[in-house]
């Protein structure tokens, strides 16, 4: 279940649009932001390319660097436009300092970010690819939450 007072104030107070061209670069590969954040596509094509010249295109509805919501982050590909297009932009500081204000007996940001960096690890340890594009293996990660169900408000901006 989803806390609206929550997700409101992330939204208003989180939350800032950034409009892209093509060609624009969002990130490159290596890059430790001074402001973290995770990106939300709304609109527009995207790619994004991981050390291994793997070059995944992609529209909107999908987000990247969401690691930096939970840990220092450095980016693990470049990630750019490819058409004009529209991100929603999560800053993590005020992500975290929102998030902190109010107590979540049914989804716990902090239980979330323990399990999210234990796979991290986990992948780090297996020798697996990590990349800024984790979306879509959040039930690999608390499998007891159901995500279909219990999608957040930023996923479906656009």
């Amino acid at each position: 279940r989803m806390y609206p007072q929550v997700m409101d104030k992330v939204c208003h107070l989180a939350i800032s649009t950034l409009l892209v061209s093509q060609g624009d670069v969002i990130f490159c590969e290596g890059e430790i932001p001074s402001q973290p954040c995770m990106y939300m596509t709304c609109n527009g094509m995207f790619e994004y390319e991981v050390e291994d010249d793997t070059v995944i295109t992609f529209g909107g509805r999908t987000w990247l660097s969401e690691a930096s919501l939970w840990t220092a982050w450095m980016h693990q590909g470049d990630f750019r436009s490819t058409s004009d297009g529209r991100l929603c932009v999560l800053d993590a500081h005020k992500f975290q300092d929102i998030s902190g204000h109010f107590e979540h007996p049914f989804f716990a940001p902090v239980q979330y970010a323990e399990a999210y960096l234990a796979r991290l690890n986990q992948m780090e340890q297996d020798g697996e690819l990590i990349s800024d594009m984790m979306s879509g293996k959040e039930h690999e990660l608390v499998p007891e939450w159901d995500f279909k169900n219990e999608r957040p408000h930023w996923t479906i901006l656009g």
